[in-house]
């Protein structure tokens, strides 16, 4: 059983798994970013006065106001905690912290 594009494109060079494209910053980055973020925050904790740093951050993150539909999803009271964040929220806050 061979694919409808495979089966009348091929003849003609056609390859469909050369247009299919790996969204990067989900598959790679994103873990990346993720594990990233965890050391930043343990790095926070480690400082003098770390509880007062990343309350901090977690208010800088609460003041970001949604953007666009669904682009930017309003961020929970505490980012740091990351409890039951989706990839989505990962994403989000990889975004927010680029342009901040």
């Amino acid at each position: 059983n061979q694919n409808a594009f495979a089966e009348k494109l091929g003849p003609l060079g056609f390859d469909a798994f050369r247009m299919l494209v790996v969204d990067f910053m989900h598959e790679c980055e994103l873990g990346t970013w993720k594990a990233l973020f965890i050391h930043l925050i343990r790095l926070l904790y480690a400082l003098p006065g770390g509880d007062r740093l990343v309350a901090t951050l977690d208010n800088r993150f609460r003041q970001i106001p949604p953007y666009g539909n669904g682009v930017i999803r309003k961020f929970a009271d505490n980012t740091s905690e990351m409890k039951r964040l989706a990839a989505r929220d990962f994403e989000d806050i990889l975004q927010v912290s680029l342009i901040y």
